[in-house]
């Protein structure tokens, strides 16, 4: 007795359609992991900082002390600095121009 068997060709999309659903199904596991993690850090950080109020400052200080009253940029100010930072008094004059319409001397 001779059993005969055939073979049937695997069912496959074609390359483009496969190479679509890998990048995205791998996109979106990436952005999960990343939001996971960024939810992770900003966890850690109002732990180690105990508030989510702390100042928005480069860098951090080690001690910040709130007190009353503003702050008034106002255009008869002068940027201070010395002069390996007159670059940097430059650059802030220059990027707060734009956004006050106040010419800052610098000094």
């Amino acid at each position: 007795m001779r059993l005969m068997t055939t073979m049937q060709k695997p069912f496959s999309l074609n390359r483009a359609a496969t190479g679509r659903k890998f990048l995205t199904t791998h996109l979106m596991a990436l952005t999960l992991g990343l939001t996971t993690l960024a939810g992770m850090a900003q966890e850690a950080a109002v732990a180690r900082y105990g508030t989510e109020n702390r100042p928005a400052l480069i860098p951090l200080p080690v001690k910040v002390e709130r007190g009353s009253g503003e702050f008034v940029l106002t255009g008869k100010m002068t940027i201070l600095t010395d002069a390996t930072m007159s670059g940097v008094g430059r650059y802030l004059a220059g990027t707060l121009q734009p956004m006050t319409g106040f010419k800052l001397a610098g000094k």
